[in-house]
């Protein structure tokens, strides 16, 4: 066929018009669609002539396209399809590879279904290897201070973890993943679900509860210790069996201290968990106390550190002379502050409600300065408080 006349215009689909004086492409049949770029004539592969190029191309209009290049485009236009109909296709309990929470810079744990992604998990825990398990899981809600070698060593020792189990996964609605498994701790049989995301984009597993949770509640300024382990926020844990304690010696957890933690049940059982005083702690606020009311008993001023304010007090024109002032512990109140264990009030501050017996006489004077001598059965003794967090703990009466 012959080329149009070089005053002709031409255009390419898409609106793309050839120079003038450039030898033309040959007509598009009917139906037959082209894109941008060189159009074939019929029986002669590409038109000899240069096609205007996208903006920021390196090829222009009186550049040649090189030929390999168009080819590679439309190649790489099939492949791009081939991507994405195969990610599409890929089914929800078939293999997939991690996303789980570890640590970003390590390997992946590799392709796996989620009942052997669980089983995985789980081995690897029961074997003591926490750089492994942590892979699998996600790590990204709280501190993961406590997944590690040394932690689960401890737990290990307190609870082996034995008879894996597997179920099958049951697929949810939207892409979730529930894989029931059962196992034993020190002998005793756990059966828990491990909820699981898989995408079904590239088929990525992500594990969202495989850790259980240690909340730090109640032990602010006293110190929370996992397996002899700190934690100052709230933290994750494998599976297993744990022993709980404080960092301050003063203070123990009241109940029992070693607990299975290993799905929710068990988390609640660690959040209800608070502080007491540790036998040392007892020992120590009682003779905190006990040498600072000693003192104020010995001062015959009108009021002490300690309260017992006898401060305007008057009867039948009778007004206490101050240094007058006797304070005597009766024998209730001795037996009370030698039995005076004290509780936890507020982080790591111990008061006790304990009261004591004291008598407390005065001498008083009226205004013809005659004198006499009274005896009150009230004190008004104050709370006596000590914070055990403070680098040198001593008795605060408030």
């Amino acid at each position: 066929m012959t080329p149009p006349a070089p005053d002709a215009a031409a255009y390419l689909p898409g609106g793309h018009q050839l120079p003038a004086g450039e030898p033309q492409p040959a007509p598009v049949a009917p139906g037959q669609e082209y894109g941008p770029g060189p159009v074939p004539a019929p029986g002669h592969g590409y038109a000899p002539g240069p096609v205007p190029a996208p903006a920021g191309a390196e090829f222009g209009p009186n550049k040649k396209q090189p030929t390999g290049a168009i080819i590679g485009i439309i190649a790489g236009g099939v492949v791009v399809l081939l991507v994405l109909a195969a990610a599409v296709i890929v089914p929800l309990l078939g293999g997939g590879s991690s996303s789980a929470g570890g640590d970003k810079d390590e390997a992946a744990p590799a392709a796996a279904t989620p009942e052997e992604w669980v089983e995985a998990y789980l081995t690897a825990v029961s074997e003591g290897d926490a750089e492994e398990a942590v892979k699998y899981i996600d790590t990204s809600s709280y501190s993961a201070a406590l997944l590690t070698d040394e932690v689960l060593e401890a737990s290990l020792k307190l609870g082996p973890i034995d008879d894996i189990k597997v179920g099958e996964a049951e697929e949810g609605d939207y892409s979730d993943v529930t894989v029931t498994a059962t196992f034993t701790i020190g002998g005793k049989e756990v059966s828990r679900e491990f909820q699981m995301y898989q995408s079904s984009y590239d088929g990525d597993i992500t594990m969202l509860d495989g850790a259980a949770r240690v909340s730090t509640y109640g032990f602010d300024d006293v110190g929370l210790t996992v397996n002899g382990v700190e934690v100052p926020d709230d933290a994750l844990v494998f599976p297993g069996t744990y022993e709980f304690g404080t960092s301050l010696e003063e203070f123990t957890v009241e109940g029992e201290s070693t607990l299975v933690v290993a799905d929710e049940k068990s988390e609640e059982a660690v959040s209800m968990l608070r502080p007491a005083l540790s036998d040392s702690g007892i020992a120590t606020y009682r003779e905190l106390v006990t040498t600072s009311l000693r003192e104020c008993l010995a001062m015959k001023t009108l009021n002490t550190p300690c309260g017992m304010d006898v401060t305007g007090m008057e009867k039948d024109g009778y007004a206490v002379v101050d240094g007058t002032v006797t304070r005597v512990m009766n024998a209730e109140g001795e037996a009370a502050l030698a039995g005076l264990v004290g509780e936890v009030s507020d982080r790591a501050v111990v008061s006790t409600y304990e009261s004591f017996g004291i008598d407390i006489s005065v001498e008083a004077q009226n205004a013809e300065g005659q004198r006499g001598t009274y005896t009150t059965y009230y004190s008004g003794l104050l709370t006596p408080k000590v914070d055990f967090a403070v680098e040198t703990p001593k008795v605060v009466w408030e």
